[in-house]
């Protein structure tokens, strides 16, 4: 028996889109066969889900989609405090499969034979034609030409793996040939294996799917200029006390040596890597998370972030600083607003974490829900009933209090605005007040994305609710 795999993903891909695998057996047209794929973590023995597929009907082949089985193993890393680098083993998992096949066996055997005096009935085949039958087991034989041995049997003895006896008179008619079957399936594992896969915490949109190659876009090595894993526009405007992290795959690449800064006033900076056994890692790169305990001064200022800088590049690097990843830039916001700056830190379709800054007015919000029931109004006095004006019929079980925020950017340009609408459907988004950052939900369910054609001048006003509703007394 030989099962094939004949299709399947790049090695790294999204755990949010189809992750297809294709298998093929020369046993396909067996009665009631199925594919079994057991799903596992990788380098482990653990299983995450054994899944069974019918043949597909033109090709007879299994056709595995995995997406919703990977899906529940990503989730996703969020340290606002870090500076450097860190493994993040909650954005990826790394899987292998394990392929076997189920359906209903037989035995083959070429030779009939008399068993004690011919009350019973013994069965043989060639060594190499072996069965797993034991006493007891019902069978049904399905003879070649002797039909006398048509039926279901009760196996009586098992002389070997190649021979078996049941309850049934010899026939005379003859040696026969035929097959026998318990009826029940048997399962066949360890048919074919496939390791080394990636999926990660990201999400390709549909229109880049067709061609998307996660293994050889995504693998920073030496000698190559691999992209980094976050949809962050060039020239992002990002203010000083911003946070921003862009995530990288390393595939355990022992060569990525650290993060280079470049300024536009000719400083040079170094982040060094001090975690580089891990699949997947981040690292912070706004101006606050490049802070000098964590740099060193290749050239230029000894501090990185002077106030006559306006702009500056990051990339990976490997030991001789040679550039291995994308460049992203960035261009610092310093304008000065009346109104409260409200930073949105957000997960970008890639499983990056980015900011957007909403420094116009901003207005609050607070909702209220409370139930209610109905209490026995007054009491017993004096032989009658009476109540005071302090007595209360209608009460209120629970009340909950959320809050919301209207917020409204500055000017933004066209692919910042193209990147506006991965916020807005952003599963994962803080907001930053008093020094920390607090989950927020997306409320604003529409936006019309704007572009210089349709508005020379673009912003975008969106509302937020807090993710934990203030709790209120009840008696």
């Amino acid at each position: 028996m030989s099962t094939i795999i004949k299709g399947y993903p790049s090695g790294f891909d999204s755990a949010f889109n189809p992750t297809y695998f294709y298998y093929d057996s020369t046993n396909k047209g067996e009665q009631g066969f199925k594919y079994v794929i057991d799903v596992l973590e990788d380098g482990t023995s653990n299983l995450i889900s054994r899944l069974k597929y019918f043949p597909a009907p033109s090709t007879g082949y299994a056709v595995a989609n995995l997406q919703q089985i990977l899906a529940t193993q990503v989730g996703y890393y969020f340290n606002p405090n870090l500076n450097g680098f860190a493994a993040t083993p909650q954005n990826y998992f790394p899987y292998k499969l394990e392929v076997g096949e189920e359906y209903i066996a037989y035995w083959n055997y070429n030779n009939n034979y008399s068993v004690s005096g011919g009350t019973r009935t013994g069965f043989s085949a060639s060594t190499a034609t072996t069965h797993n039958f034991n006493v007891n087991d019902r069978l049904y034989f399905i003879p070649t030409t002797n039909s006398t041995y048509s039926g279901l049997y009760t196996v009586t003895n098992v002389p070997n793996n190649h021979t078996l006896e049941i309850n049934k008179f010899y026939s005379s008619a003859g040696n026969d040939s035929g097959k026998v079957t318990t009826g029940a399936k048997t399962f066949f594992s360890g048919l074919s294996s496939a390791s080394n896969f990636v999926v990660f915490n990201g999400v390709i949109d549909h229109q880049q799917l067709a061609n998307f190659d996660g293994y050889n876009t995504y693998n920073i090595n030496t000698g190559s200029t691999k992209k980094l894993l976050t949809n962050l526009p060039d020239e992002f405007p990002i203010k000083l006390d911003n946070k921003c992290y862009v995530n990288f795959f390393t595939n355990q690449n022992y060569n990525i040596s650290g993060l280079y800064i470049k300024t536009d006033t000719g400083g040079e900076y170094k982040i060094n890597n001090i975690s580089t056994s891990s699949v997947m890692l981040t690292i912070g790169v706004a101006p606050s998370n490049i802070t000098a305990s964590t740099y060193s001064t290749i050239s230029g200022a000894t501090s990185a972030f002077t106030d006559n800088v306006s702009s500056y590049q990051v990339y990976l690097v490997d030991s001789s600083n040679n550039r291995i990843s994308e460049i992203k830039s960035f261009v610092i916001d310093d304008n000065c607003s009346r109104y409260t700056n409200y930073e949105l830190l957000f997960m970008d379709r890639k499983g990056a974490f980015s900011p957007f800054n909403f420094d116009l007015q901003s207005t609050r919000t607070i909702n209220v829900e409370r139930s209610q029931y109905q209490s026995t109004l007054g009491y017993l006095s004096g032989f009658k009933w009476s109540f005071d004006s302090s007595s209360v019929g209608n009460q209120v079980l629970n009340t909950s209090a959320s809050e919301e925020l209207e917020l409204q950017t500055n000017w933004l340009t066209e692919t910042q605005s193209f990147y506006f609408k991965e916020l807005i459907s952003s599963p994962v988004v803080f907001i930053k007040e008093n020094g920390k950052y607090w989950p927020v939900i997306i409320k604003t369910n529409s936006l019309q994305v704007l572009t210089k054609n349709n508005k020379k001048n673009i912003q975008y006003k969106i509302i937020v609710q807090y993710g934990n509703n203030n709790s209120i007394q009840h008696f």
